[in-house]
């Protein structure tokens, strides 16, 4: 009985899910559902703010604490009082972890941890905490100072001796379960795609960032296709040639054919020279996306927060593109190569002549805020397969892709749906 009620105890405390409570009653919104989807304190400062996460802290601290002194009061007498209060403060993490009311789908438990522990040992909980504000300081991850906290009380606990065997394997089941669920945090450290304290304390995290296609999304046209049309003017294959053209242009956007094939095999169809690009210019600033060019003033206001990430080429984005203010340093593309002024490739050292090269070089720009991706094309979409963005925009207002419309958060048939669409999701 007594160990009965100490896991019930522990753990209908630990089920008290602060950070659950709070976002869905006050603030409209499921927390495991934005930011890290963690359902704990820093998730909330991050998706709400300072005070709703240190208050879910605070609260997530007293659960385990209070069920640590519960036991203590019910049973002050127990000879097995020491193993009731480890059983009771193991709980209260287990219940914060897998709350059952929520599909038992809660936190990683250390709030919850360092309560269990302040109840216990409120010197080491003291220590603890200490490391982890100076490690977070120091490296910017408060995940590493977590993950060491679950890992020093067992190793305290064996070098000096002070617990049991059956407490001591308690404390390790807890230390080896708050690793595991802060593998995707230490994934991320590798990685360099976790977000760091800094960038809390700075609000870069909740910034939009806007990641954008070229061809057939801020332009009409593709690129390649119309500089067919002026470097094959003279050609008497012209229209079987533009042809093959268009075709291997819709095999990589359809994810069909690897991209970099498809496009040094249109280069060497095209026969193009320096001169045609000059004439090429021209025509494509006349080829703005209708609703691209009436909404100028989006772009121009948030010009430093916009990237064109494209397989298409620099030289022709940013004639296009200069005059709305988005820096040429915002231009992830293609570069060609030249032999006596006539394009005979790409230069193979950028992203974008790489496999999977726009995923490598959103990765390149570390955001961490809400990352949009609108485009087109296959490629587009595998920026936030790769989990490089919050939402992918299926952009059909100039060529709709079956394949790529399946994978997108919206349609948008305009730019005007994708101004609704990040109005949407900012509620």
């Amino acid at each position: 009985m007594n160990y009965i009620l100490s896991i019930l105890a522990g753990y209908l405390l630990g089920c008290i899910q602060t950070s659950y409570i709070i976002s869905t009653m006050i603030h409209g919104f499921d927390i495991r559902k934005k930011g890290t989807g963690n359902a704990g304190a820093s998730n909330m400062v991050t998706t709400v703010g300072w005070n709703a996460g240190l208050f879910t802290m605070c609260i997530d601290i007293l659960k385990s604490f209070v069920a640590v002194k519960f036991i203590s009061f019910v049973y002050p007498n127990s000879p097995e009082v020491v193993f009731l209060k480890y059983l009771a403060g193991f709980s209260a993490v287990i219940g914060h972890i897998f709350p059952f009311f929520i599909s038992f789908k809660g936190g990683k438990g250390v709030a919850s941890f360092i309560g269990f522990v302040m109840a216990i040992e409120p010197l080491l909980a003291l220590y603890l905490c200490t490391i982890i504000v100076v490690l977070t300081l120091l490296t910017g991850y408060i995940s590493i100072g977590s993950i060491l906290t679950y890992i020093i009380f067992p190793c305290y606990g064996y070098y000096t001796q002070i617990f049991q065997m059956d407490v001591f394997l308690l404390i390790l089941i807890l230390g080896i379960l708050g690793i595991y669920k802060h593998g995707e945090n230490i994934k991320n450290i590798l990685s360099g795609t976790e977000l760091s304290f800094w960038t809390v304390i700075k609000g870069e995290h909740k910034k939009n960032y806007y990641i954008l296609d070229f061809d057939s999304t801020i332009i009409s046209v593709e690129t390649l296709d119309e500089l067919a049309s002026v470097s094959l003017k003279e050609d008497p294959d012209k229209d079987e040639k533009i042809d093959e053209i268009k075709s291997l242009t819709e095999k990589a956007m359809n994810g069909e054919m690897h991209f970099m094939e498809a496009l040094e095999e249109r280069i060497r169809i095209l026969d193009a020279s320096v001169d045609d690009l000059k004439k090429l210019n021209k025509v494509l600033n006349d080829k703005i996306t209708p609703s691209f060019q009436s909404n100028v003033d989006f772009f121009k206001d948030n010009a430093q927060n916009t990237f064109i990430v494209s397989g298409g080429f620099t030289e022709l984005i940013f004639s296009t593109v200069k005059d709305i203010g988005i820096p040429k340093e915002n231009i992830f593309a293609n570069y060609f190569t030249f032999d006596n002024n006539k394009i005979i490739g790409v230069d193979k050292n950028q992203f974008l002549a790489q496999k999977l090269g726009k995923v490598d070089a959103v990765k390149s720009l570390k955001l961490n805020g809400t990352v949009y991706v609108i485009g087109d094309g296959w490629t587009d979409y595998q920026i936030k397969e790769a989990g490089l963005a919050d939402y992918f925009i299926a952009f059909t207002e100039i060529v709709e892709r079956s394949a790529v419309i399946k994978k997108g958060d919206i349609v948008a048939t305009s730019f005007y749906d994708v101004l609704e669409f990040i109005k949407s999701t900012k509620k």
